[in-house]
């Protein structure tokens, strides 16, 4: 695996304070999900994928998003 770390950038931390107002707004209960829209949106703007498995909001809100999920390749 050719893994890298990158900072995240401006645009991906607007795009995720974006998405969870969206998430939000749209009746989304938790409210301390931001980091996981942070962690999201960084991996959809300067990641190939994300190693995560979904709880339903990842795919809905990020749905240009690859997830690479553990139980999928067991």
């Amino acid at each position: 695996m050719d893994i890298r770390h990158s900072m995240i950038t401006e645009d991906s931390s607007l795009t995720a304070g974006r998405i969870f107002r969206e998430y939000r707004k749209g009746g989304g209960p938790r409210t301390k999900i931001l980091p996981d829209f942070l962690i999201a949106a960084h991996a959809a703007n300067q990641a190939d994928a994300l190693a995560a498995e979904d709880r339903g909001y990842l795919r809905a809100y990020f749905p240009g998003i690859r997830l690479l999920s553990l139980s999928s390749t067991q």
